[in-house]
């Protein structure tokens, strides 16, 4: 059932609405205290600035935030609506829908009682596949930042995000 990755290792991790992707390979990184620092002033602006200056300054070196507070990185607003969302929407559905109608005869051929921890587990066994996929078809591309290329700590907004929930729920 599973396969060793030929690749690097890869993964996303997150502190509330900031979100980093990483690889072994990563060379720059501002350290957990700030980020978390700038977690929390995202948290406090709802992703719309980042209002102590020295959190400011810090993050502008990483390529985070300008020296002013204004966020450098993409801001998916979750639940909003908005042509962001629908699109991120509509591709988290296709891809739960696909791996949900896939899922029922692996798990069978792999015994596999839960329904739910199969939908885990065959996801996490395909979506290097995906990834595989979409960088060959041109759709991804890795970016040099994870590649250990010296490229500058200003690269780490390359591989930042931020997701704030939009939806007006809990």
């Amino acid at each position: 059932m599973y396969d060793a990755r030929r690749r690097i290792k890869t993964g996303t991790n997150g502190f509330g609405p900031l979100h980093v992707n990483w690889t072994d390979s990563l060379g720059y990184y501002p350290g957990d205290k700030a980020l978390i620092q700038f977690a929390r002033e995202l948290m406090k602006t709802g992703g719309r600035k980042i209002e102590n200056p020295a959190v400011a300054e810090k993050m502008s070196a990483w390529g985070l935030a300008d020296s002013i507070g204004n966020i450098s990185v993409p801001v998916v607003h979750y639940g909003s609506g908005d042509s962001i969302d629908a699109l991120c929407c509509r591709i988290s559905t296709a891809l739960s829908d696909a791996v949900k109608s896939h899922c029922v005869p692996w798990a069978a051929a792999h015994g596999i009682e839960s329904h739910d921890i199969a939908e885990v587990i065959f996801y996490h066994e395909v979506m290097w596949d995906l990834l595989d996929l979409c960088e060959k078809k041109g759709i991804v591309t890795m970016p040099d930042i994870l590649l250990g290329k010296e490229v500058g700590k200003s690269h780490f907004g390359d591989i930042t995000f931020i997701v704030v929930d939009s939806s007006g729920g809990e």
